[in-house]
């Protein structure tokens, strides 16, 4: 055997192998881009249960004004609207580490924001939440925590793999970075 035939075969060897790095990283891309919009579907619904998008759920004074929120409801109405425009920065660029820097930092807000005003004490109108809307919130907070839990995987899966050491020249020419959890 030739030593020219032997390098082919080496240069084939390594085509064929770089082939298969980039597919995987780019499967690996792809569903951990899946997993997101899982996640950002989870959180939009989060953030439509507040005022003012869900009419039932819009707390209202004592005086029935309806343009006086109750003031309790502020910290959340904005915990909220914080998440709507963090989502919005997210979508452009899904796997970006520092959109979802904020978004984690957002959602987070947004379930303080939601712990304290449950927690606070009835008045003569009653519990601070509605009941059906706190049944509402569990439920999507299971469901949340289920999608982010699977979204953090994919992304732990992801880094590792451009991370290996053959992968991560490929990860480094076709331009793959690592990403943060959520």
């Amino acid at each position: 055997m030739s030593v020219s035939a032997v390098l082919w075969g080496l240069l084939a060897l390594l085509v064929f192998w770089s082939i298969g790095a980039y597919n995987r990283l780019v499967r690996l891309r792809s569903r951990s881009l899946a997993a997101f919009s899982v996640v950002d579907r989870q959180f939009s619904l989060q953030a439509l249960l507040l005022p003012p998008n869900s009419e039932a759920a819009t707390p209202r004074s004592a005086s029935g004004d309806d343009t006086d929120l109750v003031p309790r409801w502020s910290g959340l109405i904005g915990a909220g609207r914080q998440l709507e425009a963090s989502l919005k920065a997210a979508r452009v660029r899904p796997l970006d580490s520092a959109g979802l820097n904020a978004l984690r930092t957002a959602h987070e807000t947004l379930v303080l924001s939601w712990a304290r005003c449950r927690e606070e004490p009835p008045d003569l109108a009653g519990s601070p939440l509605p009941e059906d809307l706190s049944t509402k919130w569990d439920q999507l907070m299971v469901q949340t925590d289920m999608a982010r839990a699977e979204f953090n995987q994919l992304v732990a899966d992801y880094n590792a793999a451009i991370s290996q050491v053959p992968a991560c020249v490929l990860a480094w020419l076709f331009g793959f970075k690592p990403t943060h959890t959520l």
